[in-house]
């Protein structure tokens, strides 16, 4: 059976995630490593997310964008085990 449009309340509860890769540890900090986890902190201030905090092995932050709610995260974990976030 075909499916019905999402509703306006469908659509109130979407969140758009975006996903930053990155390395953990001070010798990645300002490298190519970690342009993903760069490139949310700009987005982050941009877009006046809520502050980063600890979510599994992830810091994870929260705002909206107009109406569309979004969640940036960043997997704590090395590239090669980020599917596991």
């Amino acid at each position: 059976a075909p499916r019905s449009p999402p509703s306006d309340r469908d659509a109130s509860l979407r969140v758009k995630v975006l996903l930053g890769l990155g390395n953990p540890g001070a010798q990645y900090e300002a490298t190519r490593h970690n342009v993903g986890w760069m490139v949310l902190d700009r987005l982050a201030d941009v877009w006046r997310c809520d502050d980063w905090r600890r979510d599994g092995d992830a810091l994870v932050a929260s705002g909206t964008l107009g109406d569309q709610r979004v969640r940036l995260v960043k997997p704590q974990t090395y590239y090669n085990l980020s599917g596991q976030v």
